[in-house]
């Protein structure tokens, strides 16, 4: 019996090769790779619609040793400020901030989020995310009907809420909720309200 030759055609294979990288790009193309949306993004989308100049921003703050270091090196150095604090120990924190969560710019910073959580190798719960923006004093601030008020601190013109709220995780070994602070601004016969989940970013 004799043995039968195959002829392999190289510029057949290579064209269809090409051709299936190009259907793997157009997909790609025509749905990026995206951030899913949390719980915590769906409340806060809800809540941007009804501020003016509305920020978000995660934050991530720690301190870390001299031989841990080469974590910071992978976090690009315009999210990341670092202060030494001793011989061996730096301070540093990561913040991120956008505009709008139906943006881009919230997906990417996201997506930066999970890839930073493994460059520090932390846990993602352990960032802190904050929505702040302006309103009218007069406006009533609408609470969603799965918040329940556990806890209210006030001062002269500040006043911080903290809420549990069912469509978002718990940390109820800390007794961390969703927080929502209304301050008052003087100068603007504004509100600056600050809403933020575990714990509130507030720049006043």
């Amino acid at each position: 019996m004799g043995i039968k030759r195959i002829n392999f055609d190289h510029t057949s294979s290579m064209k269809i090769l090409l051709s299936l990288l190009l259907i793997i790009l157009t997909i790609f193309a025509v749905h990026p790779i995206v951030a899913p949306k949390s719980a915590l993004d769906t409340v806060l989308e809800t809540y941007e619609h009804t501020l003016s100049h509305p920020v978000l921003t995660l934050q991530y703050g720690d301190t870390i040793s001299l031989r841990q270091s080469e974590r910071l090196a992978k976090i690009p150095k315009q999210y990341v400020s670092i202060k030494q604090i001793s011989t061996d120990m730096y301070a540093y924190s990561v913040q991120m901030s956008a505009t709008k969560i139906a943006d881009p710019e919230w997906e990417q910073i996201r997506v930066l989020q999970t890839k930073f959580t493994h460059a520090l190798q932390i846990k993602e719960s352990d960032w802190k995310i904050s929505l702040q923006g302006e309103r009218d004093p007069s406006a009533k601030f609408a609470v969603q009907p799965s918040m329940k008020r556990i806890d209210t601190y006030q001062d002269s013109n500040s006043m911080i809420t903290s809420y549990m709220t069912d469509v978002l995780p718990t940390y109820k070994q800390l007794e961390l909720n969703l927080q929502i602070a209304e301050h008052m601004l003087s100068e603007k016969q504004k509100k600056r309200i600050t809403i933020g989940y575990p714990t509130l970013i507030v720049e006043i």
